[in-house]
């Protein structure tokens, strides 16, 4: 989901932007609770349910606030999602893409 201030809201009809893409907006910019269940409920679980196939699925989430809103732990409850969180000031060090293949890009 690609995440922007809604003043700044201007989008082109592109052929490639006909794919599976979402855009979310909030007044401020900044991500937020309804945000994140939105995001939790339209892309994570119906990208990810059929795949698992009843299996508990696990979402590495930074630990902003607005992931951790009561709507979005008893949704992730109720779909077999276990959520677990980086510590504080540390998903730069953690996030896999970061350390696994993006680290020599760092060191470049």
């Amino acid at each position: 989901m690609l995440h922007m201030r809604r003043e700044y809201h201007y989008i082109e009809t592109v052929e490639y932007m006909l794919m599976d893409y979402r855009i979310a907006c909030s007044p401020n910019g900044w991500t937020d609770g309804e945000l994140a269940v939105e995001w939790m409920v339209e892309d994570f679980d119906r990208q990810t349910k059929e795949k698992a196939d009843g299996k508990t699925r696990v979402l590495l989430m930074d630990g902003h606030s607005s992931h951790y809103t009561l709507e979005l732990l008893e949704f992730a409850q109720a779909n077999n999602i276990i959520i677990l969180g980086y510590p504080p000031h540390c998903t730069h060090a953690l996030q896999g893409l970061d350390v696994v293949c993006f680290t020599w890009m760092k060191e470049a």
